[in-house]
């Protein structure tokens, strides 16, 4: 597996008064039972069992979630002999001491343990998972997501996260990852050891409801030389089809918006066939549009006020296209900022990892958004979609004022 290494710039900076963090909206803690030493982070729900031997599945229904279909959501977890278990306290320098102490585990040579999310609405979604046994170093733990509820369509969402071990570390170990859930089936997650001597182990996990804009950039049918499938449409599950011609007045969680794409030079689009990658993202990244004579302008109008964090995608089956910019303009275009410099392209039919840049914004509610999509010595501005997540902002702001810089991410591999 490639080593995966993330290059941080600071591109700018804005202003924003915090008053306290924002937590997400269902927060998990497990416990064992009967143990009143626990403490964990204000906020977290208290999941609690056995540690004796026996129990293969335990359910906790009706856990408050704005997110829920009738604002609950269903826990169960299941596998073989599932336990709970507390050790001693934990001292932990980003304060999730209290998280650390105990966890729910299935034993050592077992197929994983099983935590089913039922009656989510429909949306995007990021979990969160919390990773430590003081007593032993469990090694390191993939996690699968299956969001069909059957518990036979797993994908690896997470590889070798890594357990921490010990009463004092400076940090816990976590893994995260993104899903989207259809609002009908149940979403399951698996976590599994890989050793086959050590436990299926999780402290605690988050869920948080990701609302923003996602779209997924389709050719237009154009029947050019070198598409594939000309006729058919492939959109990533839980985004918005977008071609060259643009979308007006679609209803998100971030506003009515109309989208507008361009200027095109000739045959703008492409569908290079599927890719495969980790997590799935082959109908987003099969198909793009694309400028080869000049920018290109994503233009965003009637979006919510609020900050967001803006994801572009950007592969090419066929050909590698190098590094590309992405500047912005929150004013409607009169001023543009630098988002994310010198982002790789990926290329081939299984990249690993697939290119992307991000980075941070302010959107006033008032003037159109832009992203540029702008020639880095590449050639070419491609781009195969894009997703706008809204950062929840506290309710209550206090006194406190706080500067964010705004952090354009470049992945590249070993």
């Amino acid at each position: 597996m490639m080593q995966r290494i993330y290059q941080i710039a600071i591109v700018s900076a804005f202003v924003m008064l915090i008053a306290m963090p924002v937590r997400a909206a269902l927060m998990i803690d497990f416990e064992e039972a009967g143990d009143d030493d626990n403490t964990h982070p204000a906020g977290y729900i208290s999941l609690s069992g056995s540690q004796d031997a026996g129990t293969d599945s335990y359910s906790f229904t009706g856990l408050s979630a704005n997110f829920g279909v009738s604002g609950t959501v269903d826990v169960t977890l299941s596998g073989t002999d599932t336990r709970f278990f507390d050790r001693e306290t934990i001292t932990a320098g980003d304060g999730f001491g209290g998280l650390a102490r105990d966890f729910v585990f299935t034993p050592a040579a077992t197929n994983g343990l099983l935590i089913t999310l039922s009656d989510l609405s429909a949306g995007h979604y990021k979990f969160t998972g919390f990773f430590h046994d003081s007593g032993n170093n469990q090694g390191v733990a993939d996690l699968f997501v299956d969001t069909t509820g059957t518990g036979s369509s797993f994908v690896q969402v997470i590889d070798d996260v890594a357990y921490t071990t010990g009463t004092s570390v400076a940090a816990i170990g976590k893994g995260d990852f993104s899903f989207y859930a259809d609002g009908v089936n149940d979403v399951i997650v698996r976590v599994f050891n890989p050793n086959s001597t050590k436990a299926d182990l999780i402290n605690a996990f988050t869920l948080d409801r990701r609302k923003g804009l996602y779209v997924d950039f389709n050719d237009n049918d154009n029947e050019v030389s070198g598409d594939n499938d000309a006729g058919v449409s492939y959109t990533q599950t839980g985004y918005l089809s977008v071609t060259q011609s643009g979308v007006t007045g679609v209803a998100t969680d971030v506003g009515t918006v109309d989208i507008s794409v361009g200027p095109f030079s000739a045959n703008p689009d492409r569908d290079r066939g599927p890719v495969t990658t980790d997590p799935d993202r082959s109908d987003l990244l099969r198909d793009f549009v694309f400028n080869q004579a000049t920018n290109l302008d994503i233009t965003v109008s009637n979006l919510d006020a609020g900050t967001y964090e803006f994801t572009g995608y950007f592969h090419d089956k066929v050909v590698d296209h190098g590094t590309v910019d992405i500047l912005y303009s929150t004013d409607g275009g009169s001023t543009f900022l630098t988002g994310a410099l010198n982002v790789d392209y990926s290329t081939g039919s299984s990249p690993d990892p697939f290119g992307f840049g991000s980075f941070y914004l302010q959107a006033d509610g008032l003037n159109d958004v832009i992203f540029r999509i702008t020639d880095a010595g590449s050639g070419a501005n491609v781009i195969n979609g894009f997703d706008l997540v809204a950062i929840p902002t506290p309710t209550a702001l206090g006194a406190g004022v706080m500067m964010l810089g705004l952090m354009g991410l470049r992945r590249r591999s070993d």
